[in-house]
């Protein structure tokens, strides 16, 4: 936050690690982690743009659906 107040900037590429979703990091705390994100910069007027992270099924099939499902959400 103390970065991006300073510089202001007009365009914010969001990208989330996949190491949370392989982790199971809870994915409604993700959502709402991403969703105050992104509503923080777009109050400054900053376009946002979400990156979507793979996870690949093979390793927590239920949570990497949950997952994708999120971003597609968000």
């Amino acid at each position: 936050d103390a970065l991006l107040a300073q510089y202001h900037p007009s365009h914010v590429l969001i990208e989330l690690g996949a190491n949370d979703g392989l982790r199971g990091f809870p994915v409604t705390n993700m959502q709402a982690n991403l969703t105050d994100l992104i509503e923080k910069r777009q109050a400054e007027n900053a376009m946002v743009a979400l990156m979507e992270i793979y996870i690949h099924p093979n390793n927590a099939q239920r949570n990497s659906k949950m997952f994708t499902d999120r971003f597609t959400q968000l």
